[in-house]
């Protein structure tokens, strides 16, 4: 996994490799299922005030 600046955000990007070939659909699913919901975490995300906590 490699971070990167882009813009105003930062840019994921997420290798797994050495995967057996009767696997690969359904790992590429799942990482697109577990990256859409770190996504709307990360927009949704309110940071506290930090005078409140």
């Amino acid at each position: 996994m490699t971070l990167r600046s882009d813009g105003d955000g930062t840019r994921l990007r997420l290798v797994h490799r050495d995967l057996p070939a009767g696997q690969v659909e359904s790992h590429s699913k799942g990482w697109a299922g577990m990256l859409d919901r770190l996504n709307r975490a990360v927009v949704t995300y309110e940071r506290p005030d930090q005078h409140t906590g």
